[in-house]
């Protein structure tokens, strides 16, 4: 069935021309008119430049065959036969047409329309796209969702509040994103993270606070992301296997920049001897002056925990405590070893 042509043209009704179930009834013609009298197809369409006085004689066999008399009722009274009249309202900006009453109606919250519109176009109004929202009733355009607020669903009527450990930076945000790990937001409704401060780090995203290191420990840098940024400060070190301990106060004759972080198990050997200094491979945070002052050691220089280069330890092939050992087939005299 060509609806878009007269309906004489593409299927008699009268004429018995189709098949009994391709044909609609006179009945169906008239339901279909009442339910959305104005629409452009069903009477600009079918009637406009048709000659109506045949579309009306046609018509009127066909209810005639069907046993319907009366057409006071019919088609005819809602889509007239002078055919131009067949025309849907206009509905201006912050308006569509109602289907059911065929008049023009404020758009509903969460939607919208800029223009004026008439015919199928116009019955229904446009939806805030995600990120946008419109809160009034017979909007005209719609408003964009603030930075620190989101709105994730189209039709919406207003934005949430980004929540505490989130943010947006952006009009018309969709979603808030969640603080990084070693970020953080305490306050809902923010534009961005803090990074977590000297001294305290965060290993979760989405974190509204950062967590103190322990004891005495601290980090060196913002933005610490777990517990084992944590080290001992500088003036300080961590002793051999305390490693959740308090960090120990440097010993003189020796600068410690700190830094040995929490929980590792290897030996701290960021101490480093100033001239004049040593000490053993097994023991390196116990300091002791050189036998001969700084000719007997290499000068400044990180300790070390084995003798696998012993001239980092003493100088001239010294050894022992204070490198107050000769080397061999030397003897000591005084403060100078001399050879035999």
């Amino acid at each position: 069935w060509q609806w878009h042509k007269p309906l004489w043209t593409a299927c008699p009704v009268a004429c018995g021309l189709c098949e009994p179930e391709d044909r609609p009834t006179a009945s169906e013609l008239m339901i279909e008119c009442y339910d959305d009298p104005y629409t452009e197809d069903w009477c600009s369409l079918r009637f406009q430049g048709t000659d109506c006085s045949t579309w009306t004689n046609r018509m009127t066999v066909a209810f005639e065959n069907e046993g319907i008399a009366r057409m006071n009722d019919t088609l005819f009274s809602k889509c007239p036969a002078t055919c131009g009249l067949c025309t849907a309202p206009v509905c201006g900006p912050g308006s569509y047409r109602d289907r059911s009453n065929h008049s023009c109606e404020d758009c509903d919250v969460g939607t919208y329309n800029s223009e004026s519109r008439s015919g199928d176009e116009a019955t229904k109004c446009t939806a805030a796209m995600a990120g946008d929202y419109v809160a009034v009733v017979g909007a005209t355009s719609y408003s964009r969702c603030e930075a620190g607020e989101f709105s994730s669903t189209a039709g919406s009527t207003g934005c949430g509040t980004c929540p505490a450990g989130s943010y947006s930076d952006s009009f018309s945000a969709t979603e808030c994103v969640k603080c990084k790990v070693g970020w953080y937001q305490e306050e809902a409704g923010s534009t961005e993270c803090i990074a977590c401060p000297v001294g305290n780090y965060s290993d979760t995203e989405g974190a509204t606070a950062c967590e103190a290191c322990p004891l005495d420990r601290t980090t060196f840098f913002v933005g610490a992301r777990a517990i084992t940024e944590c080290g001992c400060p500088e003036g300080t070190y961590q002793p051999t296997g305390r490693t959740e301990e308090n960090c120990e106060t440097c010993p003189d004759g020796m600068t410690c920049p700190g830094g040995h972080y929490y929980g590792t198990a290897t030996v701290d050997m960021t101490g480093v001897l100033a001239d004049g200094m040593m000490s053993l491979p097994e023991d390196p945070w116990t300091v002791y002056t050189c036998f001969n002052e700084e000719k007997s050691c290499p000068g400044e220089r990180s300790i070390i925990s084995s003798y696998s280069d012993l001239g980092s330890v003493c100088k001239d092939g010294r050894s022992g405590v204070r490198c107050s050992k000769c080397p061999a087939d030397h003897y000591r005299w005084g403060r100078q070893c001399e050879a035999c």
